[in-house]
């Protein structure tokens, strides 16, 4: 992949869009895209969380996981230009779809990816991902602006999968 930041996106939004079924399910599509339309804007994380929780456990997990990584990329925003909606847009299309038709709602979806990622404290209030996973396992995302540079001499420990699994809450 080299270090060109564009080729590791590409490759994320790849693995996700490859899954046989959306990481938030397609059975899950109607019922999310109908909460940001909700007349109680207090009651989304609640109402996410349910429909959340109706995910087998490892998408769940991996939702969490990823929710809370593209918080640390827009935490970034001033130099990245990756903000929350940014990168809602961008994700939406590949987590949350309706396949049954070619031209799905995007601004439906992006609302929903939006909204995951600005409450997901409080859909997640004892998640630990954005503090100890992201921390432990991910190369640090640079503050300067230019994107960090990974030669093949650079000196990278990846955990082995199953010790990186075996962290997950």
């Amino acid at each position: 992949l080299g270090s060109d930041i564009h080729c590791y996106s590409g490759l994320l939004k790849l693995f996700f869009r490859a899954l046989p079924d959306p990481l938030l399910s397609c059975s899950l599509y109607k019922p999310l895209i109908a909460v940001p339309a909700s007349d109680c804007p207090e009651d989304k994380p609640n109402k996410y969380r349910q429909l959340l929780e109706q995910l087998p456990q490892v998408n769940q997990k991996l939702l969490e996981f990823m929710l809370g990584f593209l918080i640390k990329v827009a935490s970034l925003s001033d130099q990245n230009k990756m903000t929350i909606s940014n990168l809602a847009i961008i994700f939406s299309p590949n987590i949350l779809a309706d396949r049954s038709t070619p031209f799905p709602d995007l601004s439906a979806t992006t609302a929903v990816v939006e909204d995951l990622l600005t409450l997901f404290s409080d859909i997640y209030p004892n998640s630990t991902v954005t503090s100890t996973i992201l921390e432990s396992f991910l190369l640090p995302i640079s503050h300067s602006t230019s994107c960090p540079s990974i030669t093949p001499t650079s000196s990278i420990t990846i955990p082995p999968s199953s010790e990186f699994f075996s962290k997950l809450p």
